[in-house]
């Protein structure tokens, strides 16, 4: 335990601290420790769980599978809880980055007491390896006892348990290890190799493409299981990194090392990750603590006066109130210059940009029909799904909930725009892409009548769904402090997937019947206008409370007060 008296110990508390404690009040995109370690330790707990019913000696008996080998069975699912470890591990790294490392407010308040750098680039390593091993432990404690107990629940000994017990863990904490330490080494080189004018979008732009990759990493548990059971595996799996892990756990379990041929693999790469990291963290560290008495608390203006040609055309023909043109250009300027809103937006859109090339691929590979396909149809429809979704979620996170008071103080909060002035940013997130990049290759593939109708279409569709989600909204984008019901994110999760399939693969099926007959489109033109319609009869009819800008969006108390002596 730590003595807070002694200041190594304060400094290495304060640090830790500093990582995952509630970033304020409204900040939605912080967890505390407490909340963290709980959270992460009940998906592998429950699949563990779920895992009794297939090595049930009932069920083998009922299934007439005698000779059933729980160990070579168990080789998906070890695999899934290594892939599970090691995503869970390197989204917490991914996220919290910029807190690894002190900022002004650190070295304010570290650089006059009387304490060394040393010693507290020492204490900012001991709070990192600490939170390193208590969330590697943490992610797979409750698996490591339950998973060995269903595996070997058929030998009904000791010593099987046991030596499962310390296979399994041992592979999924050094999967986790490794993902923390790794990306810590590409971050850490990163900064040190980016020029310093170019550091923030450098690192935003390899967390985004490390957060792509842990999708990746997560979505093989589901597509190399039949491979890893195959009678000849293929080569190119001795290069994955999950799979060094599985075969250490094959190794300490007394089996061989089937897929690298060397169990020991993982933990020599593991080790030289740690001592990597180590070195590229010290020098990190060194460099931007140093630098924190150059850099000034208010970056220098670009000195630019004149608004771009782009922006005087949108102002001239998109944006055609004042409130519109300072809420549109600021909500763009906030989404791109916030790290955590751009981080979250780029990954979102990179998983969609994964999951809509899926249909694209399944289309190429397995052609149902000859001509058009209507899986290609459903790629820009979920991509543009999942900007959308995105961006009306990330609307509720504040940048900083208490700048909030420069819109208290000038903007008039009878005048509320904000429904329009969100639909002109998410469309306007998709129209470039689906115009610039989309049609032209619309047009090579099925020429332009086809191109233009689909085009339209997707736009059409992606606008109406974008007023439908932030019909009633009522808040400036990123400045409103929103308390989130944490009892509603599974709900929201499967509807999420729910409307993904609708308005992807069915859609795309409707898009296909009236492209085959464009006059069809004339019956789905009056649905559009009565959806917009009804979007604008609702807000129209809302009490004027209901019509009033907020700018803190709180739960109702459970005992309302009258206030009658105020």
């Amino acid at each position: 335990m730590l003595d807070l008296e002694r200041p190594f110990h304060r400094l290495i508390h304060h640090f830790v601290f500093r990582i995952f404690h509630g970033a304020g009040e409204g900040d939605e995109l912080q967890f505390s420790i407490p909340a963290l370690i709980g959270i992460i330790s009940v998906p592998a707990a429950f699949f563990s769980i779920s895992l009794f019913g297939k090595y049930s000696t009932l069920m083998l008996y009922l299934m007439r599978r005698p000779q059933f080998d729980v160990y070579r069975a168990s080789i998906p699912d070890e695999h899934f809880f290594i892939v599970f470890s090691m995503t869970v591990t390197g989204a917490i790294v991914i996220a919290k980055w910029d807190r690894l490392f002190p900022d002004r407010q650190d070295y304010d308040n570290l650089a006059a007491l009387p304490v060394s750098t040393r010693q507290i680039f020492q204490a900012a390593l001991a709070g990192l390896l600490f939170l390193a091993g208590l969330f590697a432990v943490d992610l797979n404690l409750a698996a490591c006892f339950i998973f060995p107990l269903a595996v070997t629940a058929v030998f009904n000994t000791f010593e099987a348990y046991r030596t499962l017990f310390v296979a399994h863990a041992a592979a999924v904490i050094l999967a986790s290890f490794f993902a923390c330490f790794g990306l810590l080494s590409v971050m850490g080189a990163t900064v040190l190799l980016a020029p310093r004018r170019y550091v923030r979008i450098v690192s935003l732009a390899v967390r985004i493409s490390c957060a792509l990759a842990l999708v990746a990493v997560l979505a093989s548990a589901f597509s190399l299981p039949r491979l890893l059971l195959s009678a000849e595996p293929p080569k190119y799996l001795a290069y994955i990194p999950s799979v060094w892990f599985l075969d250490l756990q094959q190794v300490l379990l007394g089996r061989s090392a089937a897929y690298t041929g060397s169990g020991m693999l993982a933990v020599e790469i593991t080790a030289g990750l740690f001592v990597l990291s180590l070195v590229l963290y010290a020098l990190t560290y060194h460099r931007l603590f140093t630098r924190i008495p150059e850099t000034n608390a208010v970056n220098a203006a670009s000195g630019r006066d004149a608004h771009s040609l782009l922006r005087r055309f949108l102002d001239c023909t998109i944006l055609r109130t004042p409130f519109q043109r300072a809420a549109y250009h600021f909500s763009c300027k906030t989404l791109f210059r916030s790290e955590q809103h751009c981080l979250l937006f780029g990954a979102a859109t990179g998983i969609g940009f994964f999951v809509a090339a899926q249909y694209g691929s399944d289309a190429l590979t397995n052609s149902s029909r000859v001509g058009l396909d209507h899986r290609l149809l459903a790629v820009p429809l979920v991509l543009s799904y999942f900007i959308i979704c995105t961006l009306r979620v990330l609307f509720d996170l504040p940048t900083e909930s208490k700048a909030n008071w420069l819109f208290r103080s000038i903007v008039d909060r009878r005048q509320n725009e904000t429904r329009v002035v969100g639909t002109k940013v998410i469309v306007m997130m998709i129209a470039p892409w689906l115009i610039v990049i989309g049609l032209p290759l619309h047009v090579l593939a099925w020429g332009w009548s086809v191109a233009f109708l689909h085009t339209g279409y997707v736009l059409l569709c992606s606008t109406t769904l974008a007023s439908l989600l932030l019909t009633g909204y009522r808040k400036i984008p990123f400045t409103c402090l929103h308390t989130a019901s944490k009892d509603h994110v599974l709900i929201m999760f499967i509807v999420f997937w729910i409307g993904l399939w609708f308005f992807g693969p069915l859609n795309s099926m409707f898009e296909w019947w009236f492209i085959q007959e464009p006059f069809r489109f004339l019956y789905v033109l009056p649905l559009f206008a009565a959806l917009f319609y009804g979007v604008r009869t609702v807000e129209r009819d809302l009490h004027e409370m209901d019509r009033t800008l907020i700018y803190e969006d709180r739960p109702s108390a459970n005992i309302q007060l009258l206030n009658l002596t105020k």
